[in-house]
């Protein structure tokens, strides 16, 4: 009985979310994707997940994609193709519009309000994900590149954390065989990045006779051949050989490497760590304070008791300071954020793109993002120098048109003015972002969810992501679960650690890099700490200067 009644839960769900299925395919060969009813129009919203499950491996698109009548703004239709670091909203006819994914998956989303669109998308598997140059297309585009001579290296190079030797920068030719020691102190490792391009003719990738990039570390010994792109190495040593080799066809390509000694590091094998489930009810009541006061009321929660944060709902007001950021036309929610003070709200820089103060919409005050009954205006953005090859110094401010009454769902969260060193440490994140592949049609995507992360160290994310941060200086804070991450979608919202000392919520991340919700890869916040004196002096330049942030007291 009890079985017959979780089913036909489980069908009046499906019926009256109207989610629709995630369709995920694997592209192991040129596969075409396009809309259900294509070459017709559609006027349902759909989504897809693309995957090369090839290590190291990725995907390509490329797209013809037209809309049926005017879209000003993305206002009635829209197509988003991600691949978790890139984000492309599509809202006019493109011809021959290509996206090369970073790392394994591409997802597009079709986006319905009131108007269609078609498209149709020849998805290719790639052996390399997208280099952080512009990739070439062929041999005669790497030919057209000026001519420079690999040098030849007779003696052991010796490296420093001070300084990157590039003294592997160059073009590829037939017949090479170069060999390349580098060495640093006793008690550092090399860390070394390239960028390549090469193409053999006739090709001979199957037997990797044409082309051979060695690394080797003591008896250990790593080859690359063919045509990948990005190269990342860690090596556990003071020693590293590089070796370039190649036969006697034609040989075209060139190589931009970077070596440096930095502190040993290893691997925290974070992934073997079972991921925590059971939140306290008190965490966060304003009835509960902790030993020391915060300079305004700030990070309260509203919480029913005994609440399990393992991907679930949120509960109803349960984090005041969480707005939706939406298209003011469509309604159509973007972005996650947060309250820092009655006129200010915090993002994502990414999240903002070219979008106009005028086209965006604040919702607040609820965990549905279809109630928009309390919602502000946008006056004015501010951006810090997003670096969207690196995913640093993403954060944006938004100037809202009107003061945000405080109430008791709605309010700040608290900010950070130093490093809170929570690594290894639980934190929770927010947002409407996609839904897994396991909730769809089960789950309302209008509700906001909730996830606990713990906070992984720098190191560690940064060797899985190939080295995109520096590990002395991080402006980042990494997070994993086993199985529930941030998606596309939650980008900009509230990642927040519950201060014990206060009992209140503080906002130590804003999402910025994820792994198109393959729950494969640590994910990447804005360190919200870094940034502290860069939101006050961004929020004097406003027109509200004597608006005030929260944080704990010294």
């Amino acid at each position: 009985m009890m079985l017959l009644l979780k089913v036909l839960l489980v069908i009046v769900l499906l019926a009256v979310t109207n989610v629709n299925c995630l369709h995920e395919i694997a592209v192991t060969k040129s596969t075409v994707v396009s809309n259900s009813d294509y070459p017709s129009f559609s006027t349902k919203p759909d989504n897809w997940a693309l995957r090369n499950s090839k290590v190291g491996g990725a995907v390509l698109v490329e797209c013809n994609i037209k809309f049926k009548g005017s879209n000003p703004n993305c206002a009635t239709a829209s197509l988003e193709i991600s691949d978790g670091v890139r984000t492309d909203e599509i809202c006019t006819n493109r011809t021959n519009y290509r996206m090369h994914s970073k790392f394994t998956s591409i997802s597009i989303d079709l986006r319905i309000n009131g108007g269609a669109l078609q498209f149709n998308c020849n998805s290719t598997p790639m052996d390399y994900g997208r280099p952080d140059k512009d990739d070439y297309n062929n041999s005669e585009d790497i030919q057209s590149k000026p001519t420079k001579t690999l040098p030849t290296v007779n003696e052991d190079i010796v490296v420093t954390k001070d300084s990157i030797n590039r003294i592997i920068n160059g073009n590829f030719t037939s017949n090479m065989n170069y060999k390349y020691t580098f060495r640093s102190a006793k008690d550092e490792h090399i860390k070394l990045r390239c960028e390549m391009r090469v193409h053999v003719t006739p090709p001979t990738k199957p037997s990797c006779n044409g082309f051979k990039f060695f690394l080797q570390v003591g008896g250990k010994k790593r080859w690359i051949c063919g045509e990948k792109n990005a190269i990342a190495h860690l090596g556990q040593s003071d020693k590293l050989d590089v070796i370039i080799t190649s036969g006697p066809n034609k040989v075209v390509g060139d190589i931009d490497c970077e070596v440096k000694a930095i502190n040993q590091i290893k691997h925290s094998k974070y992934k073997q760590i079972a991921s925590e489930e059971v939140d306290s009810s008190e965490h966060g009541l304003k009835q509960i304070t902790g030993t020391k006061e915060t300079t305004c009321a700030c990070g309260w929660a509203n919480k029913s008791p005994a609440r399990v944060i393992f991907g679930k709902d949120t509960g109803k007001h349960e984090f005041p300071w969480s707005v939706s950021l939406q298209y003011k036309s469509s309604k159509f929610h973007f972005c996650g954020g947060s309250i820092i003070t009655p006129y200010h709200v915090i993002t994502a820089s990414h999240c903002i793109g070219s979008k106009k103060a005028e086209h965006i919409l604040v919702v607040m005050g609820t965990y549905n993002r279809t109630d928009n009954r309390i919602s502000s205006e946008v006056k004015a953005i501010f951006e810090h120098d997003y670096n969207r090859k690196t995913h640093v110094n993403d954060i944006a401010i938004l100037e809202l048109s009107k003061k945000v009454e405080y109430t008791q769902f709605v309010g700040p969260v608290c900010l950070p003015k130093r490093d809170p060193q929570i690594v290894r440490q639980y934190i929770t994140a927010m947002g409407w972002g996609r839904l897994h592949k396991t909730e769809q049609g089960i789950r309302d995507q209008n509700i906001m969810k909730k996830a606990k992360l713990r906070v992984v160290d720098i190191a560690s994310c940064s060797i899985d992501w190939n080295f995109h941060w520096e590990i002395d200086s991080p402006k980042v804070i990494c997070t994993w679960s086993n199985h529930t991450d941030i998606c596309i979608g939650d980008s900009g919202g509230p990642v927040v650690w519950l201060d014990p000392e206060t009992n209140r919520y503080t906002l130590v991340g804003l999402p910025a890099l994820c792994d198109s919700c393959t729950l494969r890869m640590p994910s990447a916040h804005t360190a919200v700490h870094v940034f502290y004196d860069w939101i006050q002096d961004t929020i004097k330049k406003s027109s509200q200067p004597e608006a005030s942030t929260c944080s704990k007291k010294d």
